[in-house]
């Protein structure tokens, strides 16, 4: 995790760069086992976010609220080649990021959004035979008892819970599920389904082209688009084929020429907290970037799928890293938007805690130095 820092992908490069041939660290990793490894992940997953939602749970409601927790849960496809697939998991899956079909495995991760960082908590490696609300109703339960154990445990008030999600995830089981959580959902509807809106049975396609387009022409005539606040349209509705009544939120993401809708069971939910809470699904967005791009785990190899597990959950450990390393430098003057990338540059060119990088790497007690 620490080398991270200075732009090292995983441990030969670092050693490569050393010069260290030992073995003895490949010693220390293979000492772990498959289950040493995933529970030692899980018990760190969950002791990162307790600390932050104990701090957060003896605090009034309306700190609550400006934080914004939210359950998010998303999937990812890593890709990978095999010369011959190890397992069912192993397949072709299209990927939103590349925009084409790739080999790899489907991950499926779910954590707790607080403020502006995503702390994963679980995951699921999951085939082709498995939806994603299937695969959601298994990690939505696990979530909420962590956070219910966590509040009694320690006598905590947690406010009122949110499920962000996007389109995939739009199912009837899963709302089912939530609304038996006490759990909002809030998600993103087929626009081609129909609804009843202000007493018209319209899909949300030509809704926005006859009511939304109009409404967001009026309203900046009458106001400044640079300054006024973006255009936004909520609006009650009979979701006809869930046989539900839903709110709705009309937007347009910043600099987009699309139109987003989401929805949700909450029918007192203001605007601006229905957009809060769905945007707060982007930071998993980040975490899945910060172990792809940042921290590269494509320049790790894995010949399975419980080789790749055990690599997810070294990759998830340092992006639980790098995002308080981020964090701490924002705390400091100048510094409230500083990204993990340029705090890696300012670490490696000025060589900044490199002493301890070499008493790591001569497994020292660094901690007692």
């Amino acid at each position: 995790m620490y080398s991270s820092l200075f732009g090292y992908n995983n441990l030969k490069q670092v050693l490569t760069a050393y010069g260290i041939k030992s073995s003895n660290f490949y010693r220390l990793y293979n000492l772990l086992s498959f289950a040493d490894l995933t529970n030692l992940s899980a018990n760190l997953f969950e002791h990162c976010v307790s600390e932050p939602l104990i701090k957060l749970g003896k605090q009034s409601e309306s700190t609550w609220s400006r934080k914004k927790s939210t359950y998010v849960i998303d999937a990812s496809i890593f890709k990978t080649w095999l010369k011959q697939a190890d397992s069912e998991y192993y397949c072709k899956f299209f990927s939103g990021q590349t925009g084409k079909v790739e080999y790899g495995y489907k991950l499926t991760l779910g954590g707790i959004v607080i403020g502006d960082t995503f702390y994963p908590l679980v995951f699921f490696i999951a085939s082709k035979n498995f939806n994603d609300s299937e695969v959601a109703q298994t990690i939505l339960p696990i979530l909420h008892q962590f956070t219910q154990k966590l509040e009694k445990q320690h006598d905590l008030s947690f406010g009122k819970w949110y499920l962000s999600v996007d389109s995939g995830y739009s199912h009837p089981d899963l709302i089912s599920q939530t609304q038996e959580l006490d759990i909002e959902m809030i998600c993103v509807p087929t626009k081609s389904h129909l609804f009843e809106i202000d007493g018209q049975k319209i899909n949300l396609k030509n809704y926005i082209t006859q009511e939304f387009l109009e409404q967001e022409l009026e309203y900046y005539k009458k106001n400044d688009r640079k300054t006024a606040p973006p255009f936004t349209l909520r609006k009650n509705a009979k979701y006809k084929c869930r046989d539900m009544d839903v709110v709705l939120l009309f937007f347009r993401l910043a600099g987009s020429n699309k139109v987003s809708v989401v929805y949700t069971m909450e029918l007192n939910i203001k605007a601006k907290t229905l957009r809060r809470h769905w945007f707060q699904r982007t930071y998993i967005e980040q975490f899945f970037r910060i172990c792809k791009h940042s921290l590269k785990i494509a320049a790790s190899t894995y010949s399975n799928v419980d080789d790749f597990i055990r690599k997810i959950c070294l990759f998830f450990l340092k992006a639980i890293f790098a995002l308080q390393i981020r964090n701490a430098c924002r705390k400091h003057k100048g510094m409230k938007t500083i990204t993990f990338g340029t705090i890696c540059l300012l670490v490696s060119n000025n060589k900044i805690g490199h002493d301890y990088l070499l008493q790591l790497l001569n497994i020292q007690d660094s901690y007692t130095m």
